[in-house]
């Protein structure tokens, strides 16, 4: 991971945690936190990502924008949440029509509005009304609609689609403002705790609730009303004249309108848990390096891959690459998940980990270790093979893993160093968890020295005790 994420992100970790332990080793310094366990010992062997939860609305997942600050990195002005949105969504433009291809959904803008349609699930068609018709413009990888009092705005995320409308400049007139369209689709339609649902037996689309706040987070009154083939948004003009602009109107604010069924997922080509998707800076090409975890819906099979993106128009950057390759193709019990990367900037490579169950040398299905990846900077092509990095317990012995890694890169020793939540042997049991890490020559991949245990939680023996959720930074001043 590049410096300035890992910084912002331990210090959001910090401020959500009641208890952190801060060690200095190897010239990292290393954020961990102490979770106690009484009589629920933490469970790190397995893939919390391999499965979607049984709830029917996939969600976007929640990252900070934006987390890379722009006086360190002030040629990248786009921020990682919208080089990741990038990486998923693929902007067609044929004339006056603009078509965006997701793997888990298609729209379709043009002068008649806007036509979602999931992969299964029922198309749903939404049109303003009592407006003249105009044609859609790309913004900035958004699109939008400029109509005459606020523009109709749709921001592209990773697994939807969030319809905004954004009033620029103060609003005059004395009668409140309505905004007014229809909607045509042929799912059952449906009322829902946080919304309208449209459904069938494929999938659903949801819409939600509206919040609106002007550019002081001010938060206006407004009502919506919905109905199978008709939504209109109202708010007071005296709430709109007092309020500082731009105004933005937001149905259901942080959320997304359009979600869509995780049945959706099972005929796609990847199902992928944009959740634990990371990202790295690249200073000397100005462009992020993103890498995900997914599975192949052909094969079953989880494993990592990686795209370049450009750091100041968030353009893609040739095709997305496997990083790993746990087991034999086409043998889904092995799988890769949990990863972290890190940008060197002496050899222009970047090194990816992650979590793996895989079968090399004495190692079983459903025993996790830490392998790692390097990857060419200007090709995005691997570098030698999958590495194994940690070696927790004996192998063959599934009750002991490795889970959660990090990375760091050392500029000043050319060394990674990664860390991880692991439940090992020696003076520990099975189900204490501690931190461990291990020093990595940047040069070649190659281990320097054995794993190291940072951690020590409770008293050795006692499961009561735990680590978990390791953070890592490098002080290049100090070389600490």
């Amino acid at each position: 991971m590049n410096q300035p994420k890992l910084i912002l992100e331990t210090i959001q970790r910090i401020a959500n945690m009641k208890q952190r332990y801060i060690l200095t080793s190897l010239s990292f310094i290393l954020f961990f936190c102490c979770v106690v366990f009484s009589t629920h010992p933490l469970n790190v062997i397995g893939d919390a990502h391999a499965g979607l939860s049984a709830q029917p609305v996939v969600s976007e997942p929640v990252m900070s924008e934006p987390l890379i600050s722009e006086t360190i990195i002030s040629d990248a002005i786009v921020s990682e949440q919208q080089a990741t949105n990038a990486v998923f969504n693929r902007i067609e433009q044929h004339d006056k029509t603009i078509v965006v291809n997701n793997r888990n959904h298609r729209v379709i803008f043009d002068k008649n509005g806007v036509n979602f349609a999931p992969t299964q699930g029922p198309n749903w068609h939404w049109q303003i009304k009592h407006t003249k018709s105009v044609a859609p413009i790309v913004n900035k990888r958004m699109v939008e609609y400029i109509h005459p009092q606020y523009t109709e705005r749709y921001l592209l995320k990773a697994q939807t689609i969030e319809q905004r409308f954004i009033i620029e400049k103060p609003y005059r007139a004395k009668h409140d403002l309505i905004i007014e369209g229809s909607i045509n689709s042929a799912g059952q339609f449906s009322t829902t705790s946080t919304g309208w649902r449209w459904q069938n037996t494929e999938g659903g689309v949801n819409l939600g609730q509206v919040t609106v706040f002007d550019a002081k987070g001010n938060i206006l009154p407004a009502t919506m009303h919905t109905s199978a083939r008709h939504r209109n948004i109202t708010i007071a003009a005296s709430d709109l004249h007092g309020a500082h602009y731009p105004v933005t109107i937001d149905p259901e604010i942080g959320s997304n309108d359009f979600r869509i069924s995780e049945k959706a997922l099972d005929t796609l080509d990847f199902d992928v848990s944009y959740n634990s998707t990371d990202i790295t800076y690249n200073v000397t090409t100005n462009e992020f390096f993103i890498v995900w975890s997914a599975r192949q819906t052909m094969t079953g099979e989880r494993e990592i891959y990686g795209q370049r993106v450009n750091a100041t128009t968030s353009a893609i950057i040739g095709s997305d690459v496997r990083l790993s390759d746990m087991g034999p193709d086409g043998d889904t019990n092995y799988d890769a998940f949990f990863h972290a990367a890190a940008y060197n900037s002496q050899n222009n490579e970047y090194f990816v980990v992650w979590v793996g169950d895989d079968d090399t040398r004495s190692l079983v299905d459903g025993e996790a270790e830490i392998f790692g990846q390097r990857v060419n900077a200007v090709t995005a092509e691997e570098i030698g093979v999958d590495v194994r990095y940690s070696d927790m317990g004996p192998d063959g012995d599934t009750s002991y893993g490795a889970d959660t890694p990090d990375v760091s890169y050392n500029e000043n020793r050319n060394e990674y160093l990664i860390v991880w939540q692991g439940d090992d042997t020696g003076a520990l049991v099975n189900g204490e968890f501690e931190i461990y890490s291990q020093r990595i020559n940047a040069s070649d991949g190659s281990e320097i020295g054995l794993d190291k245990r940072l951690s020590d939680m409770g008293p050795d023996g006692n499961t009561g005790f735990q680590a978990a959720t390791p953070a890592l930074s490098f002080n290049a001043n100090n070389n600490v």
